[in-house]
């Protein structure tokens, strides 16, 4: 674990684009972040193409099966290889489309990022937005949907790889036995899964986030 109080000002990641997913829940802003690697330096052109193609993929794999008191509001798209660079944006404003009672906002799954190498640099995870109760028996998510959900996340990064870019979804990795990187580590994702045990994330309480 490396000293945040030590860390530099700017770590390069080069030709990596950082894509923030912005969310309405329970009215309040949540997020999602994700990292795409691509053949070369990103243009603010292919940073706007990769925000657009990210939001298509959403309307696609994961909009049929999110809650309708989840709104995708935007998503942006941002250079990592220069302290100075161009950002894409684009306005989606889409509601899930499962009208099911939802469970509490902080109520979720951990979807593990595997890129088939050791070490906790090489993994990530993402948490899922949105759970509902017809999704969870006790502590764990039944198996219907734990499949819709992995089988979503899969097609999900799937339709973005390689459309904009010869882009890839990767981690990237800041720190390295308690020291700070001078360039960012990427490893690019393989597999989608999860154990299917209930979750939580306090900042998803209502009042708790943005």
């Amino acid at each position: 674990m490396c000293d945040s109080s030590t860390r530099p000002a700017f770590i390069p990641v080069p030709n990596t684009a950082k894509v923030t997913m912005l969310y309405q829940l329970n009215g309040q802003e949540v997020m999602n972040i994700f990292h795409f690697e691509g053949e070369s330096p990103w243009t603010k052109e292919l940073l706007a193409d990769l925000a657009n193609v990210v939001a298509g993929s959403w309307i696609t794999n994961i909009q049929p099966g999110a809650p309708t008191t989840l709104k995708l509001r935007t998503i942006t798209a941002l250079d990592l290889g220069e302290p100075e660079s161009f950002l894409g944006i684009e306005n989606v404003d889409e509601f899930g489309l499962v009208n099911n009672p939802t469970l509490p906002g902080n109520v979720t799954l951990s979807i593990k990022f595997d890129g088939g190498l050791s070490g906790r640099s090489n993994r990530g995870r993402m948490y899922w937005l949105q759970l509902t109760e017809a999704d969870v028996a006790g502590d764990t998510v039944n198996v219907s949907s734990l499949g819709d959900i992995l089988t979503a996340i899969t097609g999900f990064f799937e339709d973005i790889d390689g459309v904009v870019n010869d882009c890839h979804h990767v981690v990237v990795s800041y720190c390295h036995d308690g020291d700070w990187r001078t360039t960012g580590q990427t490893t690019q994702i393989t597999t989608y899964s999860s154990d299917g045990i209930v979750d939580s994330q306090r900042r998803r309480l209502t009042g708790r986030g943005r």
